[in-house]
């Protein structure tokens, strides 16, 4: 999940034990996912330093066009989310 949202932040521990500062709204994210298979938050930030293994799937939290044209550019597939419009990208 990608929090390119502003909010006031809160700590979020990620399944890989790393600690991420996410924007208020993705709380709400993470309360409604807590009982499916664990989703890691990133901010736009850390997008360009991290390696994503092949069938990565990454949600913006808010549309962007710079960040959807970046992931193309590495390999991301973009495709509409049927429920939101919100593009959801895929690592093939």
């Amino acid at each position: 999940m990608v929090t390119n949202v502003e909010g006031e932040p809160v700590p979020h521990t990620n399944l890989d034990g790393s600690e991420e500062l996410v924007s208020m709204p993705a709380q709400t994210v993470i309360f409604i996912t807590q009982e499916h298979p664990p989703a890691t938050y990133l901010s736009a930030d850390e997008l360009e330093s991290t390696k994503f293994p092949h069938g990565s799937v990454l949600i913006p939290m808010a549309a962007d066009d710079q960040l959807i044209s970046e992931l193309r550019k590495r390999g991301f597939v973009v495709e509409k989310n049927w429920l939101t419009d919100m593009p959801v990208t895929k690592l093939r």
